[in-house]
């Protein structure tokens, strides 16, 4: 009679609704749903009636038959105690058929209303619920735990179609399905409201949680996901974190939502589809982790951290694999100047990511406009990837790190087999800055094998760096076993297109590039474009250590419209097809080769200063330090550009053709020179030797320019004006067909100043030209100096068997 009255009593305090009797069980023991005698009134409850149970149970309740009722609610009347209920349902079927109304707050289950420590387990048949609430009023804490009997063949199911299954609305609910059960529901969220939060565990082989429509991992709340032990869970469509009370408000008043898959054969689907499927921390915070051979798979879009203040992340390890069948979207922010954080991790060997980018360039893209974007790194907000020691993350359509404007991308792929593959093109500094680090082996290479047929051929396999923003990319060192970092692409690379693009390959890394299918466009490139103010584009790349290379098999350009610059350092080695610097009008190339080892390797020609038929910018190639330039068939140096040479330094090539450009320092200079056009040969300082050991050849003029010497010892047989503006030129070769020679400096014939054969037949100087210059001329025997003046007077001397005294001529 004692526990009749507390029951009794507890009724009287229930929450008015619309049902036709609440009925309350009494007896501690369990039994029979059906006994008269367990239920207060005297029951059992009917289709239109309310169940209740508010009392601890030491024994199971048990249907004999489907039972229909109006609404189940467990929930302790003492709030300081904690029991379970146990409820077999003996195979057959329990229908809780109440519809749910708006503001009515009567679903059609309730496990915890108010109470703590509530905890109703299910086994051996189905409860079809229309809606399900689970610890829904603040203070209160509640499980639902559904529990099968591992046999495919029974159905153990819970199912909440109407209205759906919220866990932890304002209270701190879990769900808890195991052994081969299944719970399935329309919508529905974990941890709804402040304060409240929502625990979703599913284990076991054959385990099913299914919400077939939109699921909240963590509303105004907190909400977690469990998947482990071969689990399955399926989602529609799910926000993790998704709302701020008051957006850029206090950061207890935002949705936190997490989700971990782990163990094999665990797995997670997020089915909608072509919408965004998943997104991971939308106004407040969300985290996905895949480990130990977990499978996430998402048939639709991905987006992480998608609004002011969120941040969301996706981690990858320990042998998870992740698939995405459309385009995953990092740090998409809707404000300008937020603080929103991106990031996905692959780590560890047998963790892989998949970016499929079906579909990409669709309407329901979030990046829409035929761009064919598969992953996207920090959009409008800061984002960053990480593949490291021996992840893997493969993208099949176009790659963007610094998507808009305001967007800030970094990717990292470091350590031994970390490895970031891309399927179409890589871009770095799309619209906005962007940084790539691969280090310590790790490898990023852009293929063109994808077999969508919309993608043009022409645009595959392609690596810019500094599209539209700044781009950087350091490719450094090589893993523990000696393999190297390495950026490899089957196209082309683009090094500052309209913006600042920065490359640095160094510690003995590797990149390699190859042909573009475009002829026009066939170049590994730096300083791609000029397009106009804040367009210009800019290329710095740095070679520099012993084993650190770049290979391109075609023509390198250095400076094509824009402005491009070289540097080979310390070991360093660049091997290319041909080399252009400053290919056309307005570009300026820059080539620096300093330290020992430190080679340009040009398998055809070298041009400084525009292509091979026509004059272009103003380029620059120094060679210092025993750096060298090897293999081109010839070097072409147009006007206003010049190769400069220190006396430790080489060029190996067949010839250099002067047409209009120049050769200064003090080096040597062993193939001939060809001279097309006015070739000017500079010693800037009174102690350098600039030595042509070569032929001099062809139709041009040759200016001497500096203080120092340049000094002749090949054949000189070409058809020009020779003018020595300063300094000294020195044949000290076999032979020299000279013609008028004009200038301020002096002409000298031997390196000690003995007679030296002189073939020339005649050698006519202009000494209103000169001035009062002395030369001193070593001519052969019989041979004939013709001094030809207007005015001014000439001193000379003459060094032969002979002394001849030339006629005055006026």
């Amino acid at each position: 009679m004692k526990v009749f009255s507390l029951l009794l009593l507890a009724t009287l305090f229930l929450p008015a609704n619309s049902f036709a009797a609440d009925y309350v069980w009494n007896h501690a023991a369990g039994g029979d749903f059906n006994t008269i005698t367990y239920w207060t009134p005297a029951g059992p409850p009917g289709a239109n009636d309310r169940a209740i149970i508010n009392m601890p149970l030491t024994g199971t309740i048990s249907l004999a038959n489907d039972v229909t009722n109006g609404q189940l609610l467990v929930d302790l009347a003492d709030v300081t105690q904690s029991t379970d209920v146990n409820l077999n349902l003996g195979n057959h079927t329990y229908t809780l058929h109440h519809v749910w109304t708006p503001g009515l707050d009567d679903p059609a289950a309730v496990i915890g209303d108010s109470s703590t420590n509530t905890r109703l387990a299910v086994v051996h048949g189905v409860v079809d619920a229309y809606d399900c609430f689970i610890a829904r009023l603040p203070g209160s804490s509640a499980e639902l735990c559904m529990r099968g009997d591992n046999n495919p063949a029974t159905d153990d199911r819970w199912t909440a179609f109407q209205h759906g299954m919220t866990v932890g609305d304002s209270g701190i609910g879990s769900l808890w399905i195991d052994n081969g059960a299944t719970v399935e529901h329309g919508h529905g969220g974990a941890g709804a409201s402040v304060g409240g939060r929502g625990d979703i565990t599913v284990r076991d082989p054959n385990s099913l949680w299914h919400c077939t429509g939109f699921f909240a991992l963590g509303g105004r709340g907190e909400g977690n996901l469990n998947v482990s032990l071969s689990a399955t869970a399926r989602v529609g469509r799910c926000v993790m974190g998704e709302v701020r009370d008051v957006p850029g408000g206090p950061s207890s008043a935002f949705g936190k939502g997490s989700a971990t898959i782990d163990g094999l054969d665990s797995t997670w689907e997020l089915l909608s589809d072509p919408e965004v499927s998943l997104v991971v921390g939308m106004e407040g915070d969300g985290s996905v982790t895949v480990q130990n051979q977990g499978h996430l798979h998402n048939f639709g879009h991905v987006t992480l951290a998608e609004k002011k203040l969120s941040s969301g992340e996706l981690i990858v390890q320990s042998g998870g694999l992740a698939e995405i069948e459309k385009s995953l979207s990092l740090g998409r922010g809707d404000y300008v100047n937020d603080d929103v954080k991106a990031l996905v991790r692959v780590e560890g060997p047998d963790s892989q990511l998949f970016v499929k980018g079906r579909g990409a360039g669709d309407p329901n893209n979030p990046d829409p406009g035929g761009d064919y974007v598969g992953l996207l790194v920090g959009k409008t907000t800061s984002a960053t990837v990480k593949v490291l020691h021996g992840g893997y993350l493969s993208n099949e359509y176009l790659t963007l790190v610094g998507g808009d404007g305001t967007g800030i991308g970094v990717v990292e792929v470091n350590g031994m087999d970390a490895h970031l593959h891309n399927r179409f093109r890589l871009e770095i500094g799309h619209l906005g800055f962007a940084q790539m680090f691969i280090a310590n082996g790790g490898l990023v290479s852009v293929t063109t094998e994808n077999a969508d047929p919309n993608l043009p051929e022409g645009t595959k396999g392609i690596v810019e760096i500094g599209q539209n923003a700044i781009g950087f990319v350091a490719v450094r060192g090589h893993d523990s076993n000696g393999t190297p970092s390495a950026l490899v692409a089957n196209a082309q690379i683009k090094v500052g297109t309209e913006n600042l693009g920065i490359l640095e390959i160094e510690g003995g890394a590797r990149v390699e590039s190859h042909p573009h299918l475009s002829p026009s466009n066939s170049a590994a490139i730096l300083g791609a474009y000029d397009g106009g103010p804040g367009k210009r584009g800019a290329g710095n790349v740095t070679v520099k250590d012993t084993g650190s290379i770049w290979t391109h098999d075609g023509t390198l350009n250095v400076g094509f419209y824009g402005q491009g610059t070289l540097n080979i350092e310390n070991g360093g080695r660049v091997a290319s097809g041909y080399g252009i610097v400053a290919r056309y009008p307005g570009s300026i190339g820059g080539v620096s080769i300093s330290g020992a080892d430190s080679v340009w390797a040009i398998g055809e020609t070298l041009v400084i200063g525009g292509d091979a038929m026509t004059k272009g910018g103003t380029g620059d190639v120094s060679v210092s330090d025993f750096g060298r330039i090897e293999l081109p068939v010839a070097v072409k140096i147009w006007e206003g550009s010049s190769l400069t040479l220190d006396p430790t330094a080489a060029v190996f090539a067949d010839f250099i053709e002067m047409a209009g450009g120049t050769i200064a320092g003090g080096g040597t200079i062993d193939p001939y020179l060809k001279i097309t056009s006015r070739a000017r040969l500079l010693a800037p300082n009174a102690s350098d030797e600039l030595v042509l050991n070569g032929r001099l050849t062809d139709v041009g003029d040759l200016i001497k320019e500096g203080p120092g010497a340049v000094v002749v010892k090949g054949n000189a047989d070409y058809r020009g004006l020779t003018t020595i503006a300063e300094g000294t030129l020195l044949f000290n070769g076999a032979t020299a067909d000279l013609h008028e020679i004009v200038g301020g400096g002096a002409l000298g014939v031997g390196a000690d100043g003995s007679p030296t054969a002189l073939t020339a037949t005649s050698i006519r100087v202009n000494a209103l030209a000169i001035g009062s210059t002395t030369l001193s001329i070593a001519v052969p025997e019989p041979g004939m100096l013709a001094l030809l003046f207007s005015v001014l007077p000439i001193a000379f001397g003459l060094c032969g068997n002979r002394q001849r005294t030339a006629p005055r001529r006026r």
